[in-house]
């Protein structure tokens, strides 16, 4: 039974990690990314490439901001960014 939970975790945040991906433009316009327990930061290439509104209408990300230097931060729920 906790291997079949495992396996499904492991799906859900292959699942957010992918969408993730797709809604910053790709893994071509990712130009780095990093997370912690809470947050994924990503450094993107190209701003116009984002799609923050399918971004923030992805389950599991609560907010969505962007600042000057091209990083989009999404905020995802605790203990689940970390897994992304």
């Amino acid at each position: 039974m906790g291997l079949r939970n495992e396996y499904v975790s492991t799906m859900i945040y292959e699942e957010l990690a992918n969408g993730i991906i797709e809604c910053v433009g790709g893994t071509e316009n990712i130009a780095s990314a990093i997370n912690c327990m809470t947050r994924v930061r990503i450094r993107v290439n190209r701003d116009a490439a984002v799609r923050d509104d399918d971004l923030r209408a992805l389950d599991g990300v609560l907010s969505v901001t962007h600042n000057q230097q091209g990083i989009w931060r999404s905020l995802s729920a605790p203990a689940r960014a970390e897994n992304v």
